[in-house]
């Protein structure tokens, strides 16, 4: 029986048929199949008895293995066809061991039946070269305690069981061969005995010269038995054999058959009564013989399937503590997968969670580092609109000190104020700017007035204002006209002239306005 799948670009597989009636060992069942695929087949289970039997199928370390039914009921003498399906789905390259059982639940009700079970080896290779493993996960599972096979070691208990049932159960198939052998050896006995008893009661009626049963009367009244019946049967079946063998003629055959009469039957009977009851004696103790060697042999066929019966009980123990084993392995086995998944998942959460923390710490520490590059940036452009402003200030005042300066040695060239020489350095020329720029209030909080500037002050009031009419103004136009322009080191322009008699008029208001309300704030 060979059992093999052929695999090119469409799977093909051979069925696979199990002898459950064969005790000797069965060759392996080989399967390549490439990862994450399927392909179907067939296991026939066929039935050698002679009435209808029901076949379970059991499978051991096979979960790549899909049955179809677990149980069949088969005709005898006749197969059917199980379908099977292979499948590799999340399987690593690597070759898979397991076995499948096939075991007739009902053949021990049929005497002459000797079929049990059957255990099949099968091997499924996947082909492809195992995953590298990464130091990292070596490492991990180191840590978190997983191995390749989590349920191997598991498993491994259960070997030994396996090894005990089924050397059990190889010696309960060689009692039930044994106890098998011992029945025909019984029957056929039995078979000899009984033929041997029919033999030793014919030659006993035959031997007996007493009519026991059965009279008749022929030729005024003579008396016969079945024993002469009996004797003239195997004198015509005498008759017959010579005929056949041709030892006699067809005449010859017709005249010995009239001739063979009941009575002529009893004389030779009677004639023969010496040899008659040897050979029923004879006959008598073959019969015993017979009879006794059947009782001996029908003894040993029953203690044989004593015999059988135990040892097949023992291995059928045997199988279900090896099964129980596995149900208690498989058992821990999801357990242990439980654990190993439950720990996974939170090693996984707490990746996850470290892996959220560093990113929020991270997106703290940027939100952090933005915001103080922010306020630096603030701080900084604050800073340098603050400079902007002192600077813009600073360059207004210098303006206005330009201006007053050169106002004011305008109105002095014009002879608008009076006095001696013009001192750029007085108090009032550095005052004045302070003092157009800032109000009564403010000049008076931010320090004191220069003694020369509040004398200029009380000059004002000789000042001759040169925008007090237009004529005045129109004097003061003609004569900035012929003046140099200490900006420029050139005459005055008409433009520029009526410029800085605005500029003039301008100041000596506010100057004015400013002087009163200082006044009044003293």
């Amino acid at each position: 029986m060979r059992k093999s799948i052929i695999f090119c670009l469409v799977v093909m597989m051979l069925t696979t048929v199990l002898l459950a009636q064969n005790p000797n060992e069965t060759p392996a069942w080989e399967v390549t199949l490439p990862a994450d695929k399927t392909a179907r087949s067939n296991i026939t289970v066929q039935n050698r008895c002679k009435k209808k039997h029901k076949f379970e199928i059991k499978s051991v370390d096979v979960p790549f293995l899909e049955i179809s039914q677990l149980e069949v009921k088969v005709k005898g003498g006749r197969n059917k066809n199980v379908p099977v399906r292979f499948n590799t789905a999340g399987l690593l390259p690597k070759i898979y061991e397991g076995k499948v059982l096939v075991i007739c639940k009902t053949c021990k009700k049929e005497p002459t039946c000797s079929q049990d079970r059957e255990t099949l080896p099968v091997v499924l290779t996947v082909p492809g070269k195992p995953k590298e493993v990464s130091p990292i996960a070596v490492a991990d599972s180191k840590v978190t305690g997983k191995e390749k096979d989590p349920c191997e070691k598991i498993r491994n208990r259960c070997n030994d069981l396996l090894k005990i049932a089924n050397a059990k159960q190889l010696v309960a198939d060689n009692e039930r061969a044994k106890a098998s052998v011992a029945r025909t050896a019984a029957d056929d006995a039995e078979k000899k005995a009984k033929t041997a008893e029919k033999d030793a009661r014919q030659a006993e009626m035959l031997a007996d010269i007493k009519p026991p049963s059965g009279r008749g009367s022929v030729n005024g009244g003579q008396e016969y038995t079945t024993a002469d019946s009996a004797y003239l049967e195997i004198m015509n079946a005498q008759v017959v054999a010579d005929y056949q063998a041709g030892k006699i003629s067809v005449d010859e055959h017709q005249k010995r058959l009239k001739e063979n009469t009941i009575e002529k039957a009893r004389k030779e009977r009677i004639k023969n009564e010496a040899r008659l009851k040897k050979e029923a004696k004879a006959a008598r103790k073959k019969a015993d013989l017979a009879r006794a060697a059947a009782n001996k042999a029908k003894s040993a066929a029953d203690k044989a399937d004593r015999i059988a019966a135990d040892a097949q009980a023992k291995a059928d123990l045997a199988r279900k503590a090896y099964e129980e084993c596995v149900k208690k392995a498989k058992n821990e086995c999801n357990e242990l997968k439980k654990k190993i998944a439950e720990a996974a998942r939170k090693a996984e959460e707490a990746r996850i969670f470290a892996e959220a923390e560093k990113k929020r710490k991270a997106a703290e520490a940027a939100r952090i580092a933005a915001e103080e590059q922010r306020r630096q940036e603030a701080a900084a452009a604050s800073a340098a609109a603050a400079e902007r402003r002192r600077l813009a200030t600073e360059r207004r005042l210098q303006r206005q000190r330009e201006i007053l300066q050169t106002i004011y040695r305008q109105m002095y060239e014009l002879g608008f104020i009076g006095g001696s020489e013009i001192d750029e350095n007085n108090g009032f020329l550095k005052f004045l700017p302070k003092f157009a720029q800032n109000s009564p209030q403010e000049t008076i909080d931010r320090g004191s007035i220069p003694d020369d500037a509040l004398e200029a002050f009380e000059n004002m009031k000789l000042v001759r204002n040169p925008c007090g009419d237009n004529i005045l103004k129109l004097k003061s136009w003609t004569k900035l006209e012929k003046m140099v322009n200490p900006r420029t080191g050139k005459d005055y322009t008409d433009n520029q002239a009526q410029r800085a008699l605005n500029e003039m008029c301008r100041l000596l208001r506010r100057l004015g306005a400013r002087q009163d309300a200082l006044k009044k704030l003293r």
